[in-house]
């Protein structure tokens, strides 16, 4: 397991280390989880890298299905907090076979 303290912080992970999923704040300093993974998007590797966006707010694709999804074709799914714990772990362990 590797840790970031931020997004600045994330993606120097990201491109010096192999990294099989990322568990990813939405709101973090100096970078938030939004713009990582619009880099990420960006980027043919670090696009395939499936990704547990974390957040504290209420977020549901269906209220934006009119918006186009600037992550299509990455594999990123939503986790409210708070979150059970033994959840979040089969949720990542489903999460990698998938991937």
């Amino acid at each position: 397991m590797l840790l970031a303290y931020d997004g600045v912080e994330g993606l120097a992970v990201l491109f010096n280390e192999e990294v099989d999923l990322l568990v990813l704040n939405l709101m973090m300093p100096r970078m938030g989880g939004y713009q990582v993974l619009e880099i990420m998007a960006k980027d043919t590797e670090l696009r395939k890298i499936p990704v547990l966006m974390s957040t504290g707010t209420s977020f549901s694709r269906s209220a934006y299905a009119d918006v186009p999804d600037p992550f299509a074709g990455m594999y990123v799914e939503w986790q409210e907090r708070p979150f059970n714990p033994e959840a979040m772990l089969k949720r990542i362990r489903s999460m990698l076979m998938e991937a």
